[in-house]
């Protein structure tokens, strides 16, 4: 009887663990995965001329051209910098929904930044959504992380992570 209640005690923790390291080897492929989905938006963001387009859209779009412009009447090299720094926003909030950056540290890394050049495009962006005939989405995912992400906390959230990467 004790031989017995001591080989189903150890069947069940072999279970328990077995099912603790299916989950775990999910998780690291999954981490995996994202790291590449991961590195090639740092690839994207750590280009100068994304930063100086950033800059542009943020500081230098609002002084220069009206928005009653909207986005379809800047000119053309305004607009190739507009979707390259908003697209690339858009692209972070649809991985943010589809739960690929899910635990938002990547976001709240970059919230200022969305918010600053948000700020800079709002505007044009809010024209052009009353003549365009899908304009009214555009880069709606955007304008939610940036308003879901006011407020979040961010030196400390880089003191863990770099205090993760000192490790």
């Amino acid at each position: 009887m004790d031989a017995e209640i001591i080989a189903v005690g150890i069947s069940l923790l072999a279970l328990a663990i077995t099912v603790w390291l299916a989950f775990k080897q999910l998780s690291s492929e999954r981490a995996a995965h994202h790291l590449g989905i991961v590195s090639d938006l740092l690839d994207d963001f750590r280009s100068s001329q994304f930063h100086d387009d950033h800059r542009f859209l943020a500081e230098e779009l609002p002084r220069t051209y009206s928005p009653e412009l909207g986005v379809a009447g800047l000119p053309e090299e305004v607009r190739e910098r507009f979707y390259r720094v908003l697209y690339f926003y858009q692209k972070v909030a649809l991985l943010t929904a589809l739960g690929i950056l899910s635990d938002r540290r990547f976001v709240q890394l970059l919230h200022q930044r969305m918010a600053w050049v948000w700020s800079g495009v709002k505007p044009h962006v809010e024209i052009e959504r009353t003549r365009d005939l899908n304009g009214e989405r555009l880069l709606r995912g955007v304008q939610d992380l940036v308003e879901s992400s006011e407020g979040l906390p961010v030196d400390p959230l880089e003191r863990d992570l770099f205090r993760r990467l000192r490790r």
